[in-house]
C-alpha cells in the first residue's frame, strides 16, 4: 500500500487538492443549484457532443477495458475488475437508500431553467453518489497504477476529472454527487491493492514518478 501511494502521488495529490477546493466551494454559502449553474454555465455545440461521448468513460467503457485486460493481462485485469465491483457495491445501495433527487427534479421543483444537452436522457432520482464518476476514477486510477511515468498518471487524473465534470455538464448530477463518486472510485482501487498485496501489476520493479 505504501508503494502504491508513493508511486502515484502525481495522481493522488492534485486529486485531493481538487476535492478540498471544491468542498470549500460547496461550503461557501452557495446553494447546490447556484453551484450547478456556475459550473454548467457555458455550453457550445462542440462541448455538448464532446461530453455526451466522454461521459462513457464512466459508463460501459470500464467494463470493456476490464474484459480486454482479463484476456491479455489476467492479474491486471483482475485488479481493474475488482475495483469496479467494489465501487459498484458501494455506490448502488447508497444511491437507492438515500434516493436523492437529481438536477432535473430539483430544478423543475424550483421552477428554474436547467441547462440541457440534446440527445441526453435525464434521470430524476438516485443522484448521490455519481456511479459514472466512481467507475471513471476506479478505472483511471487503476490504470495510473499500471503506468510508469508521472505524466501518464496525471493524464489519467485529467481524464477522470473530465468524466466527472461531464456528469455536471450533462445535468445528470450535482457537484457533491461527483465528489463522492471520485472518493469511492479512488478508495475502491486502494482497497483492491490491499486485497492483492503483491506486485502482480508492475512490469517495471522500479516503477516511479520519473
Amino acid at each position: 500500500m505504501n508503494r502504491t501511494l508513493k508511486d502515484n502521488l502525481s495522481f493522488l495529490v492534485p486529486w485531493a487538492a481538487t476535492v478540498v477546493f471544491l468542498i470549500i466551494l460547496t461550503g461557501g454559502g452557495n446553494s447546490r443549484t447556484d453551484i450547478h449553474l456556475m459550473l454548467n454555465g457555458f455550453h457550445t455545440p462542440f462541448l455538448d457532443s464532446f461530453f455526451r461521448l466522454f461521459t462513457n468513460v464512466g459508463g460501459n467503457l470500464p467494463w470493456v477495458v476490464c474484459a480486454v485486460m482479463l484476456l491479455v493481462r489476467m492479474w491486471k485485469g483482475a485488479m481493474l475488475t475488482l475495483a469496479q465491483v467494489i465501487a459498484t457495491v458501494i455506490v448502488q445501495p447508497v444511491k437507492h437508500i438515500l434516493h436523492h433527487p437529481r438536477p432535473l427534479t430539483v430544478f423543475h421543483e424550483a421552477d428554474i431553467d436547467l441547462p440541457l444537452v440534446d440527445g441526453v436522457h435525464l434521470h430524476a432520482w438516485n443522484s448521490f453518489p455519481s456511479g459514472h464518476t466512481a467507475a471513471a476514477f476506479a478505472l483511471m486510477f487503476g490504470i495510473a497504477i499500471l503506468l510508469p511515468k508521472w505524466w501518464q498518471k496525471t493524464l489519467c487524473l485529467i481524464i477522470a476529472l473530465l468524466a466527472g465534470y461531464s456528469r455536471i455538464y450533462l445535468s445528470q448530477h450535482f457537484l457533491d454527487d461527483v465528489l463522492a463518486g471520485s472518493v469511492i472510485g479512488v478508495v475502491s482501487v486502494l482497497l483492491t491493492m490491499m486485497f492483492f498485496k503483491k506486485d502482480y501489476f508492475y512490469d517495471n520493479k522500479t516503477q516511479a514518478t520519473k
